[in-house]
């Protein structure tokens, strides 16, 4: 788009060709025309499908993501950078989620979950972690957990978790997953919400 220096009563409009001419608040624009692009190669079914499927698994986790990818938020909303970290480092070449992979909270200077571990009990799945106190993990650092059931594409998720210096937190899952298996993942954010731990994958979990 080009941004034409001419008098207010000599300002073109419509089109010529492929381009436009307008004006907004007393300034002329002369713009392109972008050209409907309708080709359908496989490397381009490739990018969409990689696209819808990063979308698909990040949307249900909006709530926690926002927190989790919140450092990104200079350039780009949390939910874009969620998605564009998913499609470069969660898909694999075939565009298959590697649940190991995916992230729920990303790039902050706090330290991550140490010694963690999850299971299941009585329809709940528990998370343990050591507290490691220290200049980079404090006690009132407040944990993010989730958990995603790929069966029935479902999630459940606590963005407003217990702190650091608690050590465990259990949350609940519905009947209805019973025998099936879930991914784990635990992050922690800043008590003030300005950082975060990168969080830490906890495995796959079979509902008891």
């Amino acid at each position: 788009m080009a941004r034409i220096n001419m008098g207010v009563f000599s300002a073109p409009r419509g089109s010529i060709a492929n381009i436009t001419f307008s004006r907004w608040k007393r300034t002329n624009y002369a713009k392109q025309k972008i050209q409907k692009n309708t080709s359908n190669t496989p490397s381009q079914q490739k990018v969409r499908s990689a696209f819808a499927i990063a979308t698909a698994l990040v949307k249900p986790l909006y709530p926690i993501l926002k927190q989790g990818f919140s450092l990104y938020t200079d350039r780009m909303s949390a939910y874009n950078a969620a998605v564009q970290y998913t499609i470069k480092n969660s898909l694999t070449p075939e565009n298959e989620i590697d649940y190991s992979k995916v992230l729920i909270s990303c790039g902050g200077s706090l330290s991550p979950a140490v010694n963690t571990s999850a299971y299941s009990d009585e329809r709940s799945i528990v998370f343990e972690w050591d507290t490691n106190e220290s200049s980079s993990a404090y006690a009132t650092d407040k944990s993010l957990v989730a958990l995603i059931n790929p069966t029935n594409n479902e999630v459940v998720f606590n963005d407003a978790g217990v702190e650091r210096s608690t050590g465990i937190q259990t949350i609940r899952v519905s009947p209805l997953w019973s025998g099936q298996k879930v991914h784990a993942y635990i992050g922690f954010v800043s008590e003030d919400k300005k950082n975060v731990a990168t969080s830490t994958y906890l495995g796959e979990i079979t509902i008891a």
